[in-house]
């Protein structure tokens, strides 16, 4: 549990330097747990307003259908494009470590941007539950939140000797 907290407050913390030196060392078992940990718990704040709505609506669904879609089929799914989108910026932020002249390696921007993904999905989960949010405002939001912080990382680190 200890670990966990550790991670999560140096998570918040990011773009610092110590929090990115401290999560350079966290294993990439870590950060995927952490990921799963994330999308279950915005799984969950996202499925209140599902199982609030009214009868009329889901009439059709019986109850235990929707637990299974939303707890199997939507956390799959949201995990899936929760991975391919730090895969993506990761790949972005790559790019961008190049063209800077640093040392980076792939699997450390992929940590690291996994890490980033902390706070849209806190606040994901705080708006879907205390009011409904428009997914796509947030997701845009996120991305650009996410790469200034990632390219704001990059500059952290050394060049790359010539």
């Amino acid at each position: 549990m200890k670990k966990w907290t550790h991670l999560l407050k140096h998570s918040l913390k990011l773009p610092k330097k110590k929090a990115v030196f401290a999560l350079n060392r966290s294993e990439m078992f870590d950060a995927i747990v952490f990921l799963l940990a994330l999308t279950f718990m915005a799984t969950t704040a996202y499925s209140i307003p599902f199982f609030q709505a009214k009868p009329s609506e889901f009439q059709d669904m019986p109850w235990l259908l929707a637990v299974v879609y939303f707890y199997i089929i939507y956390y799959s799914l949201s995990l899936i494009a929760l991975i391919l989108g730090v895969s993506s910026i990761a790949f972005i932020a790559r790019i961008g470590s190049a063209l800077l002249n640093r040392r980076l390696a792939y699997r450390l921007l992929w940590k690291i941007c996994a890490y980033f993904f902390t706070v849209p999905i806190l606040g994901f989960i705080v708006l879907a539950v205390l009011y409904p949010v428009a997914i796509s405002w947030w997701l845009y939001g996120s991305v650009i939140y996410i790469l200034f912080l990632t390219f704001r990382v990059i500059v952290v680190y050394p060049r790359r000797d010539a």
